[in-house]
């Protein structure tokens, strides 16, 4: 089965061309197009994620409220990474690691 993989990033690139932005803004174009061409396929967020720093856990949270109401989405993989391509940290603080351990707890992420 093929699958359809998405990127969101609330990184300096994205901000520097539409400002803040949560992962429903920025997905929720091609997640329309490609449910409405492809419909047998799965959707998977390929990858997310927000700077470090005092919104990251907020972020996070609407993040995965978004994939939550999206019912194609099928998969989704957090970045948690120093991206030196742009010089920016994306790495997990300890609250956004225990604000996705508690979330990660409802029943439909298993």
């Amino acid at each position: 089965m093929d699958w359809i993989g998405l990127s969101g990033y609330n990184n300096k690139i994205s901000r520097e061309y539409y400002g803040y932005r949560q992962l429903s803004q920025l997905i929720s174009r091609p997640y329309r197009y490609f449910r409405v061409n492809h419909k047998d396929k799965p959707i998977m967020q390929a990858e997310f994620g927000s700077p470090i720093g005092k919104d990251q856990p907020k972020w996070l949270r609407k993040a995965l409220g978004t994939l939550k109401s999206l019912p194609g989405m099928k998969a989704a993989i957090c970045w948690d990474v120093f991206d030196h391509t742009i010089g920016e940290d994306m790495t997990l603080s300890e609250e956004s690691i225990k604000a996705l351990k508690e979330m990660l707890k409802d029943p439909y992420f298993i």
